[in-house]
């Protein structure tokens, strides 16, 4: 029998209803991309598509991009933040979970392959679980919910080794937390207080972070692009860049696509779009996922590999911190000097890693700094200390020697300040000094009541 289900989002069965329906309706004789349309004159039967095969497809082409545009691969985010899906899995009569049951298929229709959960998330309906991987196949097209190859072999071993460390590294903990509950409370159905407690926990740090680390770390630059104010766009010359959310700064291949993440921020004649709340959250939460990703593949991982470690075996605290690191940074030249950091996250010594956290800005040199430059170069050039700012860089800038330097600033020790409140690090006004010690330039301050004074 065919699995009777519905659609994850029902977003995607109208809007392919609402396609089948324009279609049908196309005038006698018209021409669409779906082929000629005709009239069978006077019987009754309505409009004939000639090419039903190929409307066919283009209509679940469309659906698929609808999936995608309203909820994304979930297949996917259910392997990449398992914390934000605690409850998806199907109990097995072992005793052990499934959350995925990874399958690869070629579609009949195209012949293309995928790979597609044979577990799904109906809703309301809770999590289901397909027997025949055609059916599966099929609801996962129409559903957004598959990854495509180029051959069948690569679908099928992208299925067989689809689980990251840190999925691995959280179902395995989910998994001895369920088994130390049945040792003990042989008899009860479901899951336990302290389970979910547990669970919740897991997700609240999360959520936790990504709520604190936006209000106290990154400035909102606004719905709609907004010229850059970082130190290194002061400086004299300096092509300007733009931000906009929470610090994601715009690149040229977004100024052109008009899209960052897939969130439309730019018009199609120009202007800009206002972006909701939701959006600079999506992007930011895109943002530290990219640039955590990319760098860990480039050095991070490496590196803790050396160690006899891995990113899933740090602590979940120390990963925050480090994604927010990644996010900040962005570089990967510069990324790569952090080494000790990873030793102290290791050791799990949260004031080491604090004092490793840390990171430089780029500034426009005092007005002092400019001048000691202008004398070491030119010490022939008259009145070099009554120069104003602005005419020393002039002057230095026309020599080719820097107005700029990097240094440690109250607000690079700000953040690795905010940064350990947000992953959890700080509970108390004490663990608040003690990390702040790590950090000499930092300004902010605690207060007991309220948390933490920025």
């Amino acid at each position: 029998m065919q699995d009777d289900i519905t659609f994850e989002n029902p977003l995607l069965a109208s809007a392919q209803r609402r396609r089948v329906d324009q279609m049908l309706r196309q005038d006698a004789g018209g021409v669409s991309g779906f082929g000629v349309v005709q009239r069978d004159g006077g019987t009754g039967r309505g409009f004939q598509p000639t090419d039903i095969a190929g409307m066919a497809e283009q209509v679940d082409t469309l659906a698929r991009e609808l999936q995608a545009q309203a909820m994304g691969s979930r297949m996917e985010d259910r392997i990449d933040n398992p914390e934000d899906y605690p409850n998806a899995y199907i109990q097995n009569e072992d005793g052990s979970r499934s959350t995925h049951l990874m399958a690869a298929e070629i579609d009949p229709r195209t012949r293309k392959s995928y790979a597609f959960p044979m577990i799904v998330q109906n809703g309301e309906a809770g999590m289901h679980k397909f027997t025949n991987p055609q059916e599966a196949l099929q609801w996962n097209l129409k559903n957004g919910n598959v990854k495509e190859f180029n051959t069948i072999e690569e679908a099928d071993a992208w299925s067989q080794n689809y689980k990251t460390d840190a999925f691995n590294e959280y179902h395995e903990e989910d998994q001895r937390t369920v088994q130390r509950e049945n040792a003990t409370e042989t008899g009860m159905m479901g899951v336990s207080g302290e389970k979910l407690r547990t669970l919740a926990q897991t997700k609240k740090k999360k959520k936790h972070f990504d709520d604190t680390i936006t209000e106290l770390a990154e400035s909102d630059h606004g719905r709609t692009p907004q010229v850059s104010n970082d130190g290194r766009d002061r400086v004299a010359g300096a092509t300007p860049t733009y931000d906009i959310g929470y610090g994601h700064k715009i690149k040229a291949s977004e100024h052109t696509s008009g899209k960052i993440h897939g969130i439309t921020f730019k018009n199609q004649d120009g202007t800009f779009r206002t972006l909701t709340d939701q959006d600079i959250k999506d992007i930011y939460k895109a943002d530290l996922k990219s640039h955590t990703d990319s760098i860990r593949a480039a050095d991070w991982d490496e590196k803790l590999k050396d160690r006899s470690s891995s990113w899933a075996k740090l602590g979940q605290g120390y990963r925050l911190a480090l994604s927010s690191l990644a996010y900040n940074v962005g570089n990967h030249t510069a990324l790569s000097e952090w080494s000790a950091v990873f030793d102290a996250a290791i050791d799990n010594n949260p004031l080491t890693f604090a004092a490793e956290l840390r990171r430089q800005d780029t500034r426009v040199k005092t007005h002092a700094e400019l001048v000691t430059t202008l004398q070491a170069a030119s010490p022939e050039t008259p009145n070099i200390g009554e120069m104003s700012p602005e005419d020393l860089i002039t002057t230095l800038t026309g020599m080719g020697r820097a107005t700029t330097k990097k240094d440690f600033t109250a607000g690079t020790d700000n953040r690795v300040l905010r940064e350990m409140f947000a992953a959890g690090f700080i509970n108390s006004e004490s663990d608040f000094d003690d990390i702040k010690e790590q950090l000499p330039e930092a300004t902010d301050r605690y207060d007991k009541p309220n948390g933490y004074i920025d």
